[in-house]
């Protein structure tokens, strides 16, 4: 046990305090029209998905660049954090990711193997177009760090996965990802091309509710695939600021890297 705690301490480092949020569920958004309203936080949960925070956004949209043009199997990782205390005798908890209008992302077990230092406390288990994290939470306050590996390519489609986070008391969450990935030379031009092709379409009480993204990636090529060297330090990530109609871009750090004028 003392082992087992240890590993804990050194593995799962963050902390589920933090700012209270407003929840609902999925069902109530719907009914309600509230899209910007879900709340982790009063649920006593924390989720980190690549290098932000969870902060009641109805959709987070991940965009990935590369510098090559090929159709080429890929590996591209979605780094992502969950836990917390939740209110239920058992406090497992699970990350379920949901491919059903995406299956071509899902790539073997083989290559999405966990640290075998964590197999106590976290199982990852594939069934049809649902994969699933099954999160023991012997720390209920501490996060647990997973990864997902997807086939993602550059051929600039948006694939609608779904993430939920679930206990055996409720389901806390069902948040829209959409993943996409341009060939494009740098991460200036990803970013003025998803402005463009995408967000530019969306209304602004749909652009204030969304996050997104952006990681332009280095290429290591292996003999099946071609890996993005994803590294979180080097994402940008992208609100909207309705009052000022402008698209903010800061890093992982929250420093603002610039703003970009909203074209309606």
């Amino acid at each position: 046990m003392r082992k087992l705690n240890l590993l804990i301490t050194l593995l799962f480092i963050l902390s589920s305090c933090g700012s209270n949020q407003k929840t609902v569920s999925a069902v109530e958004i719907n009914e309600t029209n509230d899209i910007g309203s879900i709340d982790l936080g009063k649920q006593g949960l924390r989720l980190k998905i690549g290098p932000t925070w969870y902060e009641n956004e109805s959709e987070i949209h991940f965009v990935f660049g590369v510098s090559e043009k090929t159709a080429k199997n890929y590996i591209t990782e979605l780094h992502f954090n969950f836990g917390g205390n939740i209110e239920c005798q058992n406090k497992s908890l699970s990350a379920i990711f949901d491919f059903k209008n995406s299956n071509d992302l899902i790539l073997s077990d083989s290559i999405n193997r966990l640290l075998p230092t964590t197999k106590e406390i976290i199982q990852r288990k594939q069934d049809n177009s649902s994969v699933e994290f099954d999160f023991k939470n012997p720390s209920p306050g501490i996060l647990v760090f997973a990864i997902e590996k997807v086939n993602l390519k550059p051929n600039r489609k948006q694939n609608n996965i779904r993430l939920k986070i679930k206990s055996e008391c409720s389901e806390y969450l069902n948040l829209p990802i959409f993943l996409s990935k341009y060939d494009v030379p740098n991460v200036d031009e990803l970013i003025d091309r998803y402005i463009q092709n995408t967000l530019n379409e969306l209304s602004e009480s749909e652009l204030k509710n969304i996050k997104a993204i952006f990681s332009h990636n280095q290429i290591h090529k292996t003999e099946n695939f071609l890996i993005d060297m994803v590294d979180q330090r080097n994402m940008q990530i992208m609100t909207y600021n309705s009052e000022t109609k402008e698209f903010i871009l800061s890093d992982f750090e929250k420093k603002l890297i610039r703003k970009i004028k909203h074209s309606t």
